[in-house]
C-alpha cells in the first residue's frame, strides 16, 4: 500500500475511512 502518495489511492483512502472507527478528518490529518 502507498500510503506515502494518498492521492493516487483515493478509493483506498475513502474505504479506509468507512471502515475505520476515526472520523475521516483524523485521517486526514495524520
Amino acid at each position: 500500500l502507498e500510503l506515502d502518495q494518498p492521492m493516487q489511492c483515493p478509493e483506498l483512502i475513502y474505504r479506509l475511512t468507512v471502515c475505520s472507527p476515526q472520523p475521516p478528518s483524523s485521517l486526514l490529518q495524520s
